[in-house]
């Protein structure tokens, strides 16, 4: 488990990944993992908190539990769910994903997670309130990363 640091009224992991950790999860995330990135509706009381706000989420599926359960406990966040009888999903919310990131390196889903970081350093320290942070952001989002430099080849040869 990774140490806590205690802030506030809540305990927040810091990692601490060991080179085998770091490359377990790498490989598992490029080879397994779908890093996505979207809009997410938010329904609240206040008028001035609805509308929507962005998500990035982590999912990883395999047919061994065994094999997401080792990347839970290295991460420390998600659930694990059995989405139909053989395979299971691992999921990882938005914050896992604000702090997983920028620990670890990919290869062919560099891009995407570069991408995702960027949408982080925007939102950090903002209220997700006015024009010009809303219009920021949305372009963010809506925009795709570049292709990596696996995909590109991979689409030359076929």
């Amino acid at each position: 488990m990774h140490p806590q640091v205690y802030i506030g009224r809540s305990y927040i992991f810091t990692f601490m990944l060991t080179g085998y950790e770091k490359g377990f999860l790498e490989g598992m995330i490029d080879a397994d993992g779908c890093i996505s990135i979207g809009r997410q509706k938010v329904k609240r009381k206040s008028a001035a908190s609805r509308g929507w706000r962005p998500y990035v989420r982590l999912v990883i599926d395999n047919n061994n539990k065994e094999f997401l359960e080792k990347a839970r406990s290295i991460i420390g966040y998600g659930h694990i769910c059995n989405r139909t009888g053989r395979i299971w999903t691992y999921n990882v919310s938005h914050w896992g994903c604000k702090k997983l990131f920028p620990e670890i390196k990919l290869i062919v889903k560099e891009p995407r997670r570069l991408h995702a970081i960027k949408i982080f350093k925007h939102m950090d320290g903002k209220c997700g309130k006015g024009k010009k942070y809303t219009e920021k952001l949305e372009k963010l989002i809506v925009s795709r990363p570049p292709a990596s430099v696996a995909t590109l080849a991979m689409t030359k040869t076929l």
